[in-house]
């Protein structure tokens, strides 16, 4: 099982790169199932490569009820209608900004085996797969967030980090050894 990076790692602001069927970088089967295991160890609902430590357009996500990891996604069209939800990211636990994102669309990808896929996501589903389109291009989910709903959810994370340090000691632990990290790290430097 692979750990979330730190939520200052540079990995998180650096777009993807497609992953590669004529070169793969790594066995697709292996990243598939470091996806899922990662995702459902920390109990996200979704997980991109690069919060392990990966830097392939890759992530996994729970579609209504069902694990996939989707490879080279490509979002093909996007609703006008759009809702504001809050909306959290593993790599940065306690921390959840309302944020308005299209109510559904439609996106093409691959899986494991490189196979290609359509199809269409509404609601829950097309808030995990956008947000994971943003760490594939490099963005943070908060940077969508207005100012107000940003600051707000900042004053509320040390409370949200006091339940996650009780509901999911496996989140709180991995974000208290990123904290240690860059601690000893900024002493080295």
């Amino acid at each position: 099982m692979k750990q979330l990076v730190s939520e200052d790692h540079e990995i998180l602001n650096q777009e993807t790169i497609p992953f590669s069927r004529l070169a793969p970088p790594m066995d697709a089967i292996q990243l598939y199932d470091e996806l899922i295991e990662s995702m459902n160890h920390f109990g996200g609902v979704g997980l991109s490569a690069n919060q392990i430590g990966y830097k392939y357009k890759v992530f996994s996500m729970n579609h209504e009820g069902q694990d996939m990891v989707v490879f080279n996604p490509e979002i093909i069209e996007e609703s006008e209608d759009f809702i504001y939800e809050s909306e959290g990211c593993l790599s940065y636990p306690g921390l959840y900004v309302k944020i308005s994102r299209p109510l559904s669309l439609s996106a093409s990808w691959e899986n494991a085996s490189g196979e290609n896929f359509t199809g269409y996501f509404s609601d829950l589903s097309a808030r995990i797969f956008l947000h994971e389109m943003d760490h594939m291009n490099g963005r943070v989910f908060y940077e969508r967030a207005k100012i107000m709903h940003l600051q707000s959810a900042r004053k509320k994370r040390r409370t949200n980090l006091k339940q996650i340090k009780i509901k999911s000691p496996e989140l709180w632990q991995s974000h208290i050894n990123n904290k240690k990290l860059r601690k000893s790290s900024a002493k080295i430097s």
